[in-house]
């Protein structure tokens, strides 16, 4: 149970550290959240966003 929580709270600050950098350097790509962020692109794919709605 724990794991799984901790990996919901991962998900969730990583979406916010993303949606963060677009709304104060869109446009912005892909490539460049990747480098400022520290994040694979794959943390942030636009599938899994669209799949989330963007909840936060």
């Amino acid at each position: 149970m724990q794991m799984i929580w901790n990996q919901q709270l991962v998900k969730k600050e990583n979406k916010s550290i993303v949606l963060n950098l677009i709304m104060n350097n869109s446009p912005i790509s892909r490539a460049d959240i990747a480098q400022t962020s520290g994040l694979g692109v794959s943390a942030f794919s636009a599938e899994a966003f669209l799949k989330s709605r963007l909840q936060l």
